[in-house]
């Protein structure tokens, strides 16, 4: 029989056949071979004696000479042209598979016949060389191996190409015309890479591996590829194969993914705002340092030790709650709440968590962020002292004392204003004009004071005639002062208005 070396070490590894449900219990009492074969069937053991091993073909071979006549080992070595250890191994093979018997005699005038099993079996033997010899013909390597994605290259001792794929043509953009009996640099060579091909050049196989390539237009792309030798029946180095696909777009996504994860370091370490992962029991898997600053504590491992079922949280403040909420809606937004820190003072923050949860639906952990309250609390707190501290002044001054934007709306009024002016409460006065108290022969003298006051930032003693809200008239003196910014820019003008009883 011909066999296609090249072809049967590339692609035929295993062959895998359709194995029907009779199962063969036999023994073989002739000869030295005893053992019964149990539990499998013949299609089984043919299928792996004969061709799921690398030596099926001369077992094959051997078959079917002693087919004709019988032979012993050096005569099958003859016209092998197979040294003796050789056809040796194959033929021990053949009897502990019951494929063959051997006369009583032993050594050189041991000769080996067929076995009764396989003589009554040869139709299946027959049909199974039938099928060996269609997926060991080069056609159907070829029409198998055109048909998959992966580019396949074959190349021998001296790196000439004598097989490229259609994946191959489309891979690198070579037509096999280009390439054929031609040496073809499709890798950009690298140090890892040169490694690898000295490792097949001395007949090791490879594993996979990540690297560049060249395409025909010059573009480089990236690939998963092995390089591995290809060897005769006598083991010798005859050539070898290329396996290849793109990887690019995995390369790109993987690039990201790397990226995302970078940026995410970046933001968990620099930010100024703390990022948790606690367990629903209250161990504290992840704090950033912003987190552990906040606390007051000097590492993450030593916050790490607080049991948040235990301790964290002030005294008005329970976790329970916390948990109950995010139990109910998944996740909780803008919560504010009050923690310990490891001093024992009182941290405000604003929380926002949500729940992980495993595919039972079971919580996992809890994500959240936290931003510190402090000191815009403090900001508040001092702000509303401010405003007690300016409203008992303003209370215990003789003059009103009225607050209007840069427009003249007013945007505050003291009590005495209000008496002065006619109104209730504040909520009747604010929004309106201050230019709506004056008198119309007084308008115009009003609003050259408002511009002297930007221009000065304080005018005092202007005497003007004032209404009331019933209409009535009277004579006031007005100070006023420019409020700026923080940047310098005029926001408001602040007024104080007495009340001038002299005609």
């Amino acid at each position: 029989m011909a066999y296609n070396v090249r072809a049967q070490q590339i692609y035929l590894t295993e062959i895998n056949l359709y194995i029907d449900n009779h199962i063969l219990i036999y023994g073989i009492q002739t000869g030295d071979f005893r053992k019964a074969v149990t539990m499998l069937t013949l299609k089984q053991t043919f299928s792996h004696v004969l061709i799921g091993q690398k030596g099926g073909p001369k077992r094959i071979q051997i078959i079917e000479l002693i087919k004709e006549r019988p032979y012993n080992i050096n005569q099958l070595a003859e016209i092998m042209n197979l040294n003796y250890r050789t056809v040796k191994h194959h033929m021990d093979t053949l009897l502990r598979n019951g494929f063959v018997i051997s006369s009583k005699s032993s050594g050189y005038g041991e000769v080996f016949f067929l076995s009764p099993l396989l003589e009554e079996n040869f139709n299946l033997f027959e049909d199974l060389i039938k099928k060996t010899n269609i997926t060991s013909s080069f056609t159907f390597f070829q029409n198998v191996i055109e048909q998959t994605k992966i580019a396949v290259i074959l190349i021998d001792k001296d790196g000439e190409t004598f097989f490229w794929n259609a994946a191959a043509e489309e891979l690198f953009g070579y037509k096999v015309t280009e390439v054929m009996g031609k040496s073809i640099q499709i890798f950009l060579y690298s140090k890892s890479l040169e490694g690898i091909v000295k490792t097949a050049m001395r007949g090791k196989k490879s594993a996979a591996f990540d690297t560049v390539a060249k395409h025909k237009s010059g573009e480089i792309f990236d690939i998963n590829a092995r390089i591995d030798p290809i060897r005769d029946t006598e083991g010798s180095i005859i050539g070898f194969s290329i396996l290849a696909q793109d990887i690019t777009d995995q390369k790109k996504a993987e690039r990201a993914l790397r990226s995302s994860e970078e940026r995410f370091k970046e933001l968990f370490k620099n930010t100024l705002i703390g990022i948790y992962q606690t367990t629903p029991e209250g161990q504290i898997l992840l704090a950033n340092p912003a987190l552990v600053r906040m606390l007051g504590f000097s590492s993450f491992i030593e916050l790490s030790k607080r049991n948040l079922e235990k301790e964290g949280f002030a005294e008005s403040v329970s976790r329970s709650d916390f948990k109950k909420r995010v139990e109910r809606k998944g996740q909780v937004a803008g919560h504010e709440t009050s923690w310990t820190k490891k001093d024992g003072s009182i941290l405000h923050v604003r929380e926002n968590a949500t729940a992980v949860r495993d595919d039972k639906g079971n919580i996992v952990f809890y994500c959240g962020t936290v931003e510190d309250l402090s000191h815009q609390k403090k900001i508040h707190e001092d702000l509303h002292e401010s405003k007690i501290m300016f409203d008992t002044l303003v209370s215990i001054l003789p003059e009103a004392v009225i607050m209007a934007d840069l427009e003249g709306k007013i945007l505050y009024s003291s009590q005495r204003a209000l008496e002065m002016y006619g109104y209730s409460n504040e909520k009747k006065i604010l929004g309106k004009n201050i230019f709506d108290f004056v008198t119309p022969e007084d308008y115009r003298k009003a609003t050259k004071f408002k511009n002297r006051i930007l221009c000065e930032d304080t005018v005092i003693d202007a005497k003007y005639k004032s209404l009331r809200k019933d209409g009535s008239s009277f004579l006031t003196e007005l100070s006023a002062s420019v409020i700026r910014n923080s940047e310098g820019d005029p926001k408001a003008i602040i007024v104080t208005i007495k009340e001038n009883s002299t005609r």
